[in-house]
């Protein structure tokens, strides 16, 4: 009884032995199998991963051809996936080329013609905006000419009808003048009566001008009587009118030592005479250039002798030429360079006189510029020049020298 009991026991060991080396056998393969089991999910995860991430890159793509097909053109729109119809893109492109008449066949593609065609495009849009804005200028011009027309048609329609008055106005009259021809007739048998009425007026109004033009005469005479006493100023024979002050070593000009204020004008001549005592011996002549107040520059010419030279204190004379002596003038126009009180003041000082009004002994009218106020000083509408005044006018009848502001300058410096 005790054997059997040990041989049981020894059974239950073996068993349980065994059970137990299953026991980690199995779970050696359950722990093989949860590490393949985790590395395959692993592996499922980042397969799914990559799937996502090429579905997306797809997604991407096709969005980016689909917007670049949509852009482009040429494609199917009721397809999911368009795409461009490369056929359809040629003939297009062609097309486009024949549009803007592109003919270089280099360029193959759309971007290639892209910039002759923007450039074609621009000249176009330019030459239709200059056509545009010709057709606006014509236009204008065209609604000008509408105006003008109007304008004219409207005129001519009020003067035709000024005439057609004037066409019935005229048949009214002639109407009323055969109604009138014996008053007409009656009033030319009267005109005729008062013409030789007037004629014989006309008679005694000529004798009364004749009258006058003797009067005019006898005016005339007695100022050029007048005149021939003033210009009749003495001189003595051989009284010498200056002397030359200086002579210039290299040209032949100098000075002499009467000027402006003594009356002397450019252009007077003068004989030239040696200075001091002894025989009367002419060594030039001289031509006056210039003008100042009491000196004149000259100009000598006909020297006599090369070896006779002009010198300071020779004299010179002239038979006509008197200096001094008293002039009259009148003064016609505006005058503000110099005024009317300096002017007159500088004519006192070289022996003019200035005068109200034209008189017998009157011998220059001197005239200055337009004036722009009447006598009232009440300015005028347009400017008026001196020569239509009336004091120029009796000037030139009474044949009174007239001198302007420039001649006056060329004959007297101020």
């Amino acid at each position: 009884m005790t054997r059997s009991t040990r041989g049981a026991a020894r059974i239950s060991i073996v068993w349980m032995i065994t059970v137990l080396v299953l026991f980690f056998v199995s779970l050696g393969f359950a722990f093989v199998a949860t590490t393949d089991l985790t590395r395959a999910e692993g592996n499922e995860a980042k397969a799914r991963a990559e799937a996502a991430e090429a579905v997306a890159r797809f997604d991407t793509e096709a969005n980016v051809r689909r917007e670049q097909t949509v852009a482009v053109g040429w494609f199917d729109a009721t397809a999911a996936d368009p795409s461009i119809n490369l056929e359809a893109m040629k003939i297009g492109l062609e097309t486009f080329k024949d549009e803007f008449g592109i003919t270089d066949a280099s360029p193959k593609t759309f971007e290639d013609h892209l910039a002759p065609a923007v450039k074609e495009y621009k000249r176009v849009a330019a030459e239709l905006e200059e056509k545009r804005n010709r057709i606006t200028t014509l236009e204008g011009e065209l609604a000008q000419a509408r105006r003008t027309t109007s304008d004219i048609t409207t005129a001519k329609d009020a003067e035709l009808a000024s005439l057609r008055q004037q066409l019935a106005d005229e048949a009214d009259k002639f109407q009323r003048n055969q109604t009138d021809g014996a008053k007409r007739l009656a009033n030319a048998q009267q005109e005729a009566v008062d013409a030789n009425n007037k004629l014989i007026e006309a008679g005694v109004q000529s004798e009364e001008a004749l009258a006058e033009s003797a009067k005019a005469l006898e005016a005339a005479l007695a100022r050029q009587a007048a005149m021939a006493r003033t210009l009749a100023l003495p001189k003595e024979p051989d009284t010498p009118d200056g002397e030359v002050l200086s002579v210039s070593a290299k040209l032949p000009v100098g000075w002499i030592n009467i000027g402006a204020n003594d009356r002397l004008a450019r252009g007077t001549v003068f004989d030239v005479y040696a200075g001091g005592t002894g025989a009367k011996r002419m060594k030039a002549r001289c031509r006056v250039t210039s003008l100042k107040p009491t000196m004149a520059e000259v100009s000598f010419f006909d020297v006599a002798n090369a070896f006779d030279p002009i010198v300071s204190g020779d004299i010179i004379e002239n038979a006509v030429f008197v200096p001094g002596g008293q002039r009259n003038a009148v003064l016609a126009g505006r005058f503000s360079s110099p005024s009317e009180a300096e002017l007159i003041a500088m004519l006192d000082r070289i022996g003019i006189t200035v005068q109200s009004g034209l008189q017998l002994d009157t011998h220059y009218l001197i005239v200055g510029s337009a004036m722009f106020e009447d006598e009232d000083g009440e300015p005028l509408d347009e400017p008026r020049q001196p020569y239509e005044l009336d004091i120029y006018r009796e000037a030139e009848a009474k044949n009174v020298s007239i001198i302007t502001m420039s001649d006056l300058r060329g004959y007297f410096v101020f």
